[in-house]
């Protein structure tokens, strides 16, 4: 007869689901959560920003602006003093208007005519600008014999459509007789101008 053995209490039955009765567990998944949701929300939100920013470039490049300078002219006054009188237009070349705010013309013998608080620079109706350079008496031979160089930069300061100021820097050499102008480009620089403080962040 073999030995006898005593029935064993019953082991308490555990279930998969014990663990929601555990608040740590609780907390662990919440703060998992929103780990994720703000990981997610930044990385939206940085690809929004970029959007943004892409738009507003392609915005500022279909709105950029410009002016060009031509018909130039040159003819003489000639009264008690040889005055060389050099004229220009400025031309918006651009499909916006702008506003033009200054001008200043300077010849190379130091002599400069400034235009401030302009106009409104619309489309197809130019600004004249004009300079005035009292000839020597050697100045007015060359001008009425042969030809009479005169280096010329014209600095005009405006604001385009989205408000931003630019400087247009425009260095001329001009080849003046009777009745004649040639004008040789030297240089044209297109600076931004806008105070630190009206810039985009």
């Amino acid at each position: 007869m073999g030995p006898f053995l005593f029935p064993s209490s019953p082991t308490p039955a555990v279930t998969h689901l014990e663990w929601m009765r555990n608040p740590e567990w609780w907390l662990f998944i919440v703060t998992t959560l929103t780990l994720f949701a703000i990981i997610y929300q930044s990385r939206e939100m940085a690809r929004a920003t970029k959007a943004m920013r892409d738009a507003t470039q392609l915005q500022e490049v279909g709105l950029r602006q410009w002016v060009t300078l031509s018909d130039w002219k040159c003819h003489a006054d000639e009264g008690n003093v040889f005055r060389l009188n050099i004229s220009y237009k400025i031309i918006n070349s651009t499909k916006i208007p702008l506003d033009l705010d200054f001008v200043s013309t300077s010849m190379g013998g130091g002599e400069r005519q400034d235009h401030g608080a302009v106009s409104w620079l619309v489309p197809d109706n130019p600004y004249t600008a004009d300079i005035t350079k009292i000839l020597t008496t050697d100045e007015r031979k060359q001008f009425e014999t042969s030809s009479l160089v005169v280096p010329l930069e014209c600095s005009i300061f405006y604001r385009d459509a989205l408000g931003k100021q630019w400087e247009q820097t425009f260095t001329r050499i001009l080849v003046c007789r009777r009745n004649y102008v040639y004008v040789h480009e030297e240089r044209n620089r297109v600076r931004d101008s806008t105070p630190a403080h009206k810039q985009p962040a």
